[in-house]
C-alpha cells in the first residue's frame, strides 16, 4: 500500500508507515518507524501497536486518530514515542497524537508506553463518543503530556509524568496511582478533575485547579502545593507538607467553597514568602471550615501562624479549623477502598521493584528517581506506592492487598472484607445488610447514569441518560436537570441535596455495556410531605409504597423502617390514627426523629 499523495514518508527509515485506512498492526520487526508528517487512523479503522515498538517523529509529524488506536507494550518492553535521532540533540519537539473526539468515535487504550518530546503528548477533543484509557506509562520532558478534555471522563492510572511544562490540563479525568514530579505544573486549569493514591513532588505548582476531588494524595516537596481554579479542589486525607511557599490556596466561585478534611499540613512554608510562611493562604472574603484536619500539633498558636486569614488582612474571611485532630490520619483513612490495576507486586513477597531506589517505574528508562515516594522501599503509611498494587498504608507484607482480593473472613482488621458491606474487623464470614435505602442518584459524564433503589445501585435501562447537559445532549443529557432525573424514578421528589460522601459505584458505558468503577458525588431525591420539617425521603418513599392493609398494621416507625426510633419522638399510628392517611399525615414528626446527621447542601 502507498501512503496518500504528500502525507508521510519522505526520510529514509526501517519503516515508513501509511495512513490507517484499514486494520494496521505495528511491531517491533519493523522497528524505527519514522513519521514526517500527518498519519491518520481513519474512522471505524484500528491501528494496534505491540511491545516494544519505537515510532519516531520529525518536528513536522504527528499521529490524527479519527478511528481507534491500542498501544500495548509491556513493562520490559514498551511502545516508545519520540522525537527522531536526527533532532534529538536539539530542543525540537514532535506534534503528539491528537485524538479527534470532538468529531469521531476514538477509543484509545495505552498501557506501558514512554511519550517523549511532544508538544502535546496526548490531545483530546471535545466532544463526542468514545474512551480514552492511559496506564502503566510515562509522559517526559513535553510540553503538556494530556491536553484537553472530552466531556467524558479519561481513565489515567499509574502513570508518571516528570519533566514537563504541564503534565495534565482541561478537564475531565480521573487519575489514580500516578506520578507528577519535576513538571512546571502537575496540573494546571484543571476542572472535574479527581486525583488519588498519587504523589506530587518537586515541582513549581503540585495542582492547580479545582470542581474534583484529591484524595489519599502526597503533595510535597512543590514551590506551591494546591492552588484554586474558581473554588478548588475539595481535599480529603491528603499529606501536604514541605512545600516551600504555601501549601494551599483557597478559592471560591459564586460563593461556593470545596469541603476540606482529614488532612495533614506540615511545615510548608520553609521557604522564601512575601506574604508569610504558611500552609494555607486564604484569598477571599467568605469563610471557610478547614475542620478536622491535622496541623501537626495542637497548639493553636501554631496553627494560627501557618494560616493567613481575616486575623492577618480583615478584607479576607475566616479560616475555621476547630476542632482540629489531635494525630496523623493518614495511615489508617487511605487504606482500603480504591481499585487498583496496575503491574507488580508490592506486598513484598514477589519480585516488586520498589526496594532499588533507582528505576522504581517498572520500565528501565528512567533510572535515579524514586518513585515510590520519599524513599527506596518506604512503607510506612503515607506514601503510596506507584505500581497501583496497594492501597497507602497497607504495607504489612503478609496479608492479601485490599484490592478485592481480601477474602471474607480474613481476620486481620486491617482491609475491609471484599463483600462490600461486611465492615473492618467485623469478620463472621457473612455479609452485612448495613445498606442505605434512601432515594439517591449519581452521574458521571461519559457514563449512564445511576440510581439507587432500596441500598442497591442500578444503572439506567435506557443505556443511554447520561451526566451531560442538555444543551449537548438533549434528552439524554441530565447533567443539569438532576431534580428530573430523580423524577424519573420517584415522581414525588421537589429537590435534591448534596451529600457531604461520595459513594463507590460501577457505571456503565452506553448501552450498559461495559462497567467502569468510581467513586462520585452522590444527590439525594427529597419528596415533599410537609415544606416545614426536615424531610427524610427514604421513609417517604416507604410510607408512599405501603398498601392500605400494610398502613392499619403500622404501630410504630419502627414498623416502617425496620429499626427504633427515638423514644422521644416514637409516634404510634395505629389504634389512635387510622391507617394509611394518618400515616401521611404524621409524616412530618417521623422525619423530625429520623433526620440523618451531616450537612448537606441543597441545590
Amino acid at each position: 500500500m502507498v501512503p496518500l499523495a504528500g502525507a508521510v514518508g519522505t526520510v529514509s527509515a526501517s519503516t515508513t508507515p501509511t495512513h490507517v485506512v484499514t486494520d494496521q498492526t505495528w511491531t517491533a520487526v519493523g522497528n524505527p518507524y519514522l513519521i514526517d508528517d500527518v498519519l491518520v487512523v481513519m474512522p471505524g479503522q484500528t491501528l494496534t501497536i505491540e511491545k516494544g515498538v519505537v515510532i519516531e517523529f520529525t518536528p513536522s509529524g504527528w499521529l490524527d486518530v479519527r478511528g481507534d488506536l491500542n498501544v500495548l507494550g509491556t513493562a520490559a518492553d514498551p511502545v516508545v514515542f519520540t522525537i527522531d535521532s536526527a533532532n534529538a540533540t536539539s530542543t525540537q519537539q514532535w506534534g503528539g497524537i491528537q485524538l479527534q473526539t470532538d468529531d469521531f468515535d476514538v477509543d484509545l487504550v495505552m498501557r506501558n508506553a514512554i511519550v517523549s518530546r511532544a508538544q502535546n503528548g496526548v490531545g483530546i477533543a471535545c466532544c463526542h463518543q468514545g474512551s480514552i484509557l492511559i496506564e502503566d506509562s510515562t509522559f517526559l520532558n513535553n510540553n503538556v503530556a494530556i491536553h484537553g478534555y472530552a466531556g467524558y471522563d479519561a481513565i489515567i492510572n499509574n502513570v508518571v509524568f516528570m519533566n514537563n511544562t504541564v503534565g495534565v490540563d482541561s478537564a475531565d479525568k480521573e487519575i489514580s496511582y500516578s506520578t507528577f514530579v519535576g513538571n512546571e505544573y502537575g496540573i494546571t486549569g484543571g476542572e472535574r478533575i479527581d486525583v488519588s493514591y498519587s504523589l506530587f513532588e518537586n515541582n513549581d505548582i503540585a495542582a492547580y485547579g479545582g470542581r474534583g476531588v484529591l484524595l489519599c494524595n502526597v503533595i510535597q516537596d512543590n514551590r506551591i502545593g494546591v492552588q484554586a481554579f474558581y473554588q478548588g479542589w475539595h481535599l480529603e486525607h491528603n499529606v501536604i507538607q514541605d512545600n516551600s511557599e504555601i501549601g494551599v490556596i483557597t478559592g471560591q466561585y459564586g460563593g461556593s467553597v470545596p469541603h476540606v478534611w482529614g488532612n495533614s499540613f506540615l511545615n510548608n512554608g520553609w521557604g522564601a514568602n512575601t506574604v508569610a510562611d504558611i500552609s494555607i493562604q486564604h484569598t477571599n472574603n467568605i469563610n471557610v471550615d478547614f475542620e478536622d484536619n491535622w496541623w501537626g500539633t495542637t497548639d493553636s498558636n501554631v496553627i494560627d501562624a501557618a494560616i493567613h486569614d481575616f486575623y492577618d488582612n480583615s478584607n479576607l474571611g475566616i479560616v475555621d479549623y476547630t476542632p482540629a485532630l489531635t494525630a496523623e490520619p493518614n495511615g489508617t483513612a487511605c487504606a482500603g477502598s480504591a481499585p487498583h490495576t496496575g503491574n507488580g507486586d508490592d506486598n513484598n513477597t514477589g519480585n516488586d521493584d520498589n526496594n532499588t531506589g533507582n528505576d522504581d517505574n517498572n520500565t528501565g528508562t528512567i533510572p535515579d528517581v524514586d518513585l515510590n515516594g520519599t524513599s527506596p522501599g518506604d512503607d510506612g503509611g503515607i506514601t503510596p506506592d506507584l505500581n497501583g498494587t496497594e492501597p497507602i498504608g497497607d504495607d504489612n507484607e503478609t496479608i492479601p492487598d485490599t484490592n478485592g482480593t481480601d477474602p471474607i473472613g480474613d481476620d486481620n482488621e486491617t482491609a475491609p472484607d471484599t463483600n462490600t458491606t461486611d465492615p473492618i474487623g467485623d469478620d463472621n464470614d457473612t455479609a452485612e445488610s448495613v445498606l442505605d435505602p434512601t432515594p439517591r442518584i449519581s452521574m458521571w459524564s461519559g457514563k449512564v447514569n445511576q440510581h439507587n433503589e432500596n441500598g442497591t445501585w442500578m444503572t439506567d435501562a435506557d443505556g443511554v441518560s447520561g451526566g451531560g447537559s442538555y444543551a449537548q445532549w438533549g434528552s439524554e443529557g441530565y447533567g443539569d436537570r438532576k431534580l428530573e432525573y430523580c423524577q424519573k424514578f420517584w415522581p414525588s421528589t421537589v429537590s435534591i441535596e448534596l451529600r457531604d460522601s461520595r459513594e463507590e459505584i460501577t457505571f456503565w458505558t452506553r448501552g450498559n455495556t461495559d462497567p467502569y468503577v468510581s467513586t462520585r458525588d452522590v444527590y439525594e431525591c427529597v419528596f415533599n410531605h410537609n415544606a416545614s420539617e426536615p424531610e427524610d425521603a427514604d421513609l417517604q418513599q416507604r410510607l408512599a409504597d405501603l398498601s392500605p392493609p400494610e398502613a392499619e398494621n403500622v404501630e410504630s416507625c419502627d414498623d416502617v423502617l425496620g429499626e427504633a426510633c427515638d423514644d422521644e419522638k416514637q409516634i404510634i399510628v395505629g389504634g389512635e390514627l387510622p391507617g394509611f392517611t394518618a400515616v401521611l399525615g404524621t409524616l412530618s414528626i417521623v422525619l423530625g426523629a429520623l433526620l440523618t446527621t451531616g450537612r448537606r447542601r441543597t441545590l
